[in-house]
């Protein structure tokens, strides 16, 4: 319903509709990519670093986007120098903030989940789509975390490989 509206962009657009009226969670799905990506970017320590100084400073604080997307540049010049900027730069903000839909990227690449969802997607392949694997035996991934879709776009990929 919301996955080509303003409804489903981290900047919505209300346009005199009632906020209520437009609750989805691809903006919050969105929003978890965006930072994870980040993190992907600067690595967890600073990531956490970078965290932990936006909320000290913007505690019980009216921040902006604009606000925070200035942060992190700062932040990321600080913390790696000019490697953190060209990261900075490299961030598409206008399709991960302003553009509806879902997020642009899902699956960080080099991240255990991606090991982890191409083992589910193996699985899922040799199950031949009769039933579904257990996700008992992954560390970083639980079927709630990745979305079938991903899991069947990953199989189909490995299958085309063989």
């Amino acid at each position: 319903q919301f996955g080509n509206t303003t409804f489903s962009s981290l900047e919505p657009h209300f346009d005199g509709r009632s906020p209520d009226d437009a609750f989805s969670t691809i903006p919050y799905e969105k929003g978890y990519f965006l930072l994870k990506y980040i993190a992907s970017l600067v690595g967890e320590d600073h990531f956490q670093g970078i965290l932990r100084n936006w909320i000290s400073s913007n505690a019980f604080g009216t921040v902006t986007t604009s606000d925070f997307k200035s942060h992190l540049r700062r932040e990321m010049w600080q913390r790696l120098g000019f490697r953190g900027l060209q990261q900075f730069y490299s961030i598409d903000f206008k399709t991960w903030i302003q553009q509806p839909g879902e997020a642009p990227i899902t699956l960080m690449p080099g991240s255990p989940l991606v090991e982890e969802a191409k083992q589910l997607a193996r699985e899922y392949i040799k199950l031949g789509g009769e039933s579904s694997p257990e996700a008992v035996s992954y560390t970083h991934l639980t079927l709630p975390t990745i979305y079938s879709v991903q899991i069947s776009v990953v199989a189909v990929s490995l299958k085309k490989k063989n």
